[in-house]
């Protein structure tokens, strides 16, 4: 193997300049890449872009080389030109390994062109890492097409072991290239991380939170598939049981941003009379605010209904040693162990939720030994680590390419 690595990333959003997406994806790209160039590796990065960008002059961004390049990815983009200045631009770069992370929520079905980088650089080993299978309302083309990137990858990356196992189960073929690595977090954690939590009392007063409630916390955007509406409910029966608790929505989306899922929460929270059961920060631009909020509580909540370990949200809690429940998605997890690294409860049922709640918060010797356990998994998730794993699968797929 050579060194440095020339690592391409395709993905349609990056954070530059002012052009910034509410996509976790967008977090995930640029801490993996700014990692992997901080290793003395050559990373580069070809997103969107406008429609007159410079081919040959890439943004520098904390050593990751961005080429917002791309104007239109979908078929537009195959007859204008767009794939051919790609092709001109990859192999400029002559990259050991590309990366492409498919799909992007953003473009939807217009993400055609990564579906065809194999045939810009047939002999360059290409890894695809899959955040979900087909965008919402894919066409038979766009299917197809899919399917051709998994057959023409070299290996497939999952960051939730839920959806690489239905994966191996659908495309038992291919079970052999897919691999899981999964994602780190995006806040910043303290390294007084030990001190700052035994000032509870203080971060409490400090944040203007009662200091005699006890609180459990959700934190991340609101969508259907994390269950934000599960949880109000399983709040409502620990209310309605009189247990002396608070809850705390931390982080989502500023009010003009919010989308019809997140305006029917506060509909339920207003109709089941919860206003002053639930606290919403809303959306936080200080990592060390997050954190603080985090600090307050009690047990950290995820009722997903899919993708449980692989959203950056999740990672939070684990890195600071706070307990979780989450839901139970796949049949064995190597992360998430029933009452050994968190509490798992069956999907869509709130009322398991919320003697899940109950259990962990009148259980003192159960909530200590799960923040205990939870350094058996947080190691994993730190971004040092997960740069050293990729760095490891670059290899082998350049030393067998």
């Amino acid at each position: 193997m050579k060194f440095p690595i020339n690592i391409v990333f395709i993905f349609g959003s990056y954070a530059y300049d002012d052009f910034i997406t509410y996509d976790g994806g967008v977090d995930y790209l640029r801490n993996l890449a700014e990692k992997l160039a901080s290793k003395g590796h050559n990373v580069f990065v070809i997103t969107s872009g406008k429609q007159d960008s410079n081919l040959n002059i890439p943004i520098n961004i904390n050593r990751v080389k961005v080429f917002p390049t791309i104007y239109e990815w979908g078929l537009k983009g195959l007859i204008n030109g767009e794939y051919k200045r790609l092709s001109k631009l990859i192999k400029k770069i002559n990259p050991h390994v590309i990366t492409i992370i498919y799909p992007d929520t953003r473009l939807k079905n217009k993400y055609i062109i990564p579906l065809l980088i194999k045939l810009i650089e047939p002999n360059v080993p290409i890894i695809t890492t899959i955040f979900h299978f087909f965008p919402k309302g894919a066409n038979i083309f766009y299917v197809f097409a899919t399917l051709l990137l998994y057959l023409m990858s070299t290996k497939l990356h999952f960051h939730d072991e839920g959806f690489k196992e239905i994966f191996d189960k659908l495309f038992f073929p291919l079970r052999k290239k897919s691999f899981f690595i999964p994602v780190g977090c995006n806040i910043e954690v303290p390294n007084n991380l030990e001190m700052t939590k035994k000032n509870k009392t203080i971060l409490k007063e400090m944040l203007g939170l009662d200091s005699a409630i006890r609180y459990i916390s959700f934190f991340g955007y609101w969508y259907p598939s994390k269950g934000v509406d599960l949880l109000i409910k399983a709040l409502n029966i620990l209310v309605l049981k009189g247990m002396n608790l608070k809850l705390l929505l931390i982080g989502g989306h500023s009010i003009k941003d919010m989308n019809k899922y997140e305006k029917s929460i506060f509909d339920m929270i207003y109709e089941l009379d919860l206003q002053d059961k639930v606290i919403i920060t809303g959306y936080l631009l200080d990592d060390t605010e997050i954190v603080n909020y985090m600090l307050c509580s009690e047990v950290c909540v995820f009722p997903f209904r899919n993708n449980a370990i692989g959203r950056s949200s999740i990672t939070l809690p684990i890195l600071l040693g706070i307990p979780i429940i989450t839901t139970r998605l796949v049949k064995k997890s190597n992360f998430l162990i029933n009452k050994e690294t968190a509490l798992l409860v069956r999907p869509n049922d709130f009322e398991e939720l919320s003697k899940a709640i109950e259990e962990i918060l009148e259980n003192e010797k159960l909530k200590n030994y799960l923040s205990k356990n939870i350094s058996r998994i947080s190691i994993r998730m730190d971004w040092n680590n997960i740069a050293n794993e990729w760095i490891n699968i670059f290899s082998q797929v350049i030393k067998f390419s």
